[in-house]
Formats: structure tokens, sequence, C-alpha cells
């Protein structure tokens, strides 16, 4: 399985977690095999998850034979929508402490479109999509879209403002 994770990171073990606050729930991505390097467009493994009382993991495993594409998509701001429903294979989040930030992870399929939120909505949100080939693509706000500034092909953009609900205004 081919993975792309949102954020660069390193190491080995827990190699990113998230916790709102003491009481919230702790989530949490370990990779069990692999020593994860920045540089690395994506890597090959198996993904697993457990929901454990206050905690959350996901985890990156030794491959197995499998030719899916995933992504993981990590979030420790103000919490994301994914679209369409239908292409969550896990998420979850934890809520609280200042401006009750949400910090929020998944495991996502080829296709996915995220919607991260900004603090209290001041600004607009920044989509991000996953493409087979260049893992997650950063779009900015909706501009970015309208504009393809990623130089995906008319009909994937299209497909994106279809998921997303994202109209063309009507010319008078």
């Amino acid at each position: 399985m081919k993975i792309f994770i949102s954020k660069k990171i390193s190491g080995k073990g827990i190699v990113w977690s998230a916790k709102n606050g003491a009481t919230r729930t702790e989530l949490l991505l370990i990779s069990n095999h692999l020593e994860l390097k920045e540089e690395l467009p994506f890597i090959e493994g198996s993904l697993s998850y457990l929901k454990k009382k206050n905690q959350s993991f996901i985890f990156i495993n030794p491959p197995k034979k499998d030719d899916r594409i995933m992504g993981i998509f990590l979030n420790s701001d103000y919490g994301h929508s994914a679209f369409p429903e239908e292409k969550v294979v896990f998420e979850d989040y934890s809520v609280g402490g200042y401006g009750n930030s949400c910090s929020q992870f998944g495991i996502y399929m080829v296709g996915t479109v995220i919607k991260k939120y900004t603090y209290k909505h001041r600004n607009p949100p920044i989509y991000f999509y996953l493409h087979p080939e260049r893992g997650w693509i950063n779009f900015g706000d909706e501009s970015g879209i309208r504009s393809n500034n990623s130089e995906l092909s008319e009909e994937e953009i299209e497909n994106i403002k279809k998921i997303i609900g994202l109209e063309e205004p009507t010319e008078v």
C-alpha cells in the first residue's frame, strides 16, 4: 500500500500526537516498522487503527500485498471535514483548549477532499485533495481550486468542485 502523509514527519514509534486538554482524546500516529524521513514523498506499508477509551491510534505497519493508495491527514489546528464521506476509512478528533481548537486525524482513500477550518472561521477554509500520484495537494482557499493552481486536469478540477459543492457564478 502506498501511503501519503499530509505533514512532513520523521522518526519511529510515536511520530505525531495531539491532545486538546487533560481529559480529551489523545490522537497518536505510530510507525511500527519504518523510520519515517521528512524527504520521503510517500511510504510503503499497511495501516490499522484502534479507538480505545481516551486514545485513538493510527498504526503504520509493515507492507502487505495491497495495491491501494491511502492518505493520512494530520491536523492540530481547528478541525476539518472530509468529502465524500464514503472515502473516509477512519477519523477521530480531540476538542478543547484555546478557542475550542480541534485536533483531528484520519485515514482517507484517493479522491478525498479535506476542508480544513481556521480559528473561529475568521479566514476561508483551506482545501486539500488526495491525488493518486502526487499525494496531498494544498489548494489554499476556493480561489486555488477555481484557478487550478495545482495543474490538475479540468476533469479532476470539475470533480473536486462537484464534491465540495463549489458552483460557478452565473453570468448575466
